[in-house]
């Protein structure tokens, strides 16, 4: 029931230029940058840094959410930050199907 979600990015997941990386196609990911603001405040701001899959001001670095709101220069990805993964879940309404 888990669909596979094709993933890319756009200008805005990389304010500095960097590098995205590939398109992927996953079953679990990480948000960009740009999905994880176009989510609920509340559900952005869950209480913890979380990370995301877009890049900092550097290679070396990815963009978080902290409180709710990015920080677009990113940190160290060595920092212990939650993860959020994402799913898609296809879904079948049964009045629908007949």
């Amino acid at each position: 029931m888990i669909d596979i979600s094709h993933n890319t990015f756009t200008e805005d997941d990389s304010p500095y230029g960097m590098d995205c990386g590939n398109e992927t196609d996953d079953r679990v990911y990480l948000f960009s940058y740009t999905e994880a603001m176009a989510v609920s405040d509340d559900t952005r701001n869950c209480g913890v840094d979380w990370w995301v899959r877009s890049p900092g001001k550097r290679q070396d670095t990815a963009v978080f959410i902290g409180l709710g709101s990015p920080d677009l220069m990113g940190t160290d990805v060595g920092y212990d930050f939650a993860i959020r993964p994402a799913i898609r879940v296809r879904y079948s309404d049964p009045a629908v199907d007949k």
